[in-house]
């Protein structure tokens, strides 16, 4: 199977002294394979982010290709502590769509996101497993399995909402906005979720981040039935996002208590909604990026 890289590549040298084999890599392959997952408990829906990492240790540079179906990925849904459990359904092949060279003594990483490919949409618990080839390579390497959990957040809040008519429907589309809360053994965080009216289909999961475990955060439908939601944080600090009906992350914003009542979502006679009692602290990760305002233009001087 092939599979898509969603990220850049990114080489990088490893010197001979410090090229140890890392206690992922199982077989006997002269190329080094290490898969990592940057989160091991996830909602249904949400991106399954997976580190792939390449060594080559074979004295000779390799070149991957589109063409070679070097990647395989598969995933297995498991009840037990032991064995693979059932094989995961995988909806479509995800092209590795472009060629690389790896020279020896050098490594590669990159990212790929896997939670359109399989069928990992149930709660449960799931192992993933990875092998790598190369044109002329008589062993494949193979990566230490993973495993990770698909789980049911909190729910918090849910409110539905209609969607404009589609050209040539007579009738609106009924979604579904809700907030749910993931507790982790690091943290808490905050989702976002846009489903069909039943919750049957879930059409994404938005991050919101990490949330304090004894805030209540609010959420606004604006006047074109955007879901706007502020949540404490950090101290002092409450954050406001906007989300539209696909689940597409439209702002993000911080904002700091002025030290009265606490920040909540005000509903503008117009239909805004809009952050009250609290100031806009801009920081790097603002959705879209904080332009402040120009400054003012002194007066010309009168003769």
């Amino acid at each position: 199977m092939r599979f898509l890289l969603v990220l850049g590549l990114a080489c990088f040298a490893v010197s001979g002294a410090s090229a140890q084999t890392p206690r992922a890599i199982v077989g006997k392959s002269t190329v080094e394979l290490q898969i990592t997952l940057l989160r091991t408990l996830l909602l249904p829906g949400e991106p399954i982010e997976v580190e792939v990492a390449l060594r080559n240790s074979s004295g000779r540079t390799l070149v991957f290709s589109p063409n070679d179906d070097w990647l395989d990925m598969d995933i297995f849904a498991i009840t037990k502590q032991v064995g693979d459990g059932a094989r995961v359904t995988q909806y479509k092949p995800v092209l590795v769509d472009q060629a690389f060279k790896l020279e020896s003594a050098k490594a590669v990483k990159t990212r790929v996101e896997i939670s359109k490919t399989f069928a990992v949409m149930r709660p449960g618990r799931y192992k993933l497993t990875a092998s790598a080839a190369y044109l002329g390579a008589t062993t494949r390497a193979v990566a230490e399995p993973l495993i990770f959990h698909i789980t049911s957040g909190a729910k918090l809040w849910e409110q539905e909402f209609g969607m404009r008519p589609v050209e040539g429907e007579a009738q609106a589309e009924t979604r579904k906005y809700l907030l749910q809360r993931l507790t982790s053994e690091k943290d808490l965080r905050l989702y976002a979720t846009v489903t069909d009216a039943t919750e049957g289909t879930i059409f994404r999961q938005v991050p919101l981040g990490r949330a304090a475990g004894n805030d209540s955060p609010q959420a606004e439908l604006d006047r074109l039935n955007y879901l706007h939601v502020l949540h404490h944080t950090g101290p002092r600090l409450f954050t406001h996002t906007v989300v539209n009906h696909d689940g597409d992350l439209l702002r993000r914003e911080t904002y700091e208590a002025l030290g009265g009542p606490r920040p909540g979502l005000k509903k503008e006679q117009d239909g805004r909604v809009t952050v009250s009692s609290a100031e806009r602290v801009p920081r790097a990760d603002d959705l879209p990026a904080f332009q402040p305002a120009p400054a003012p233009t002194a007066p010309l001087a009168t003769p």
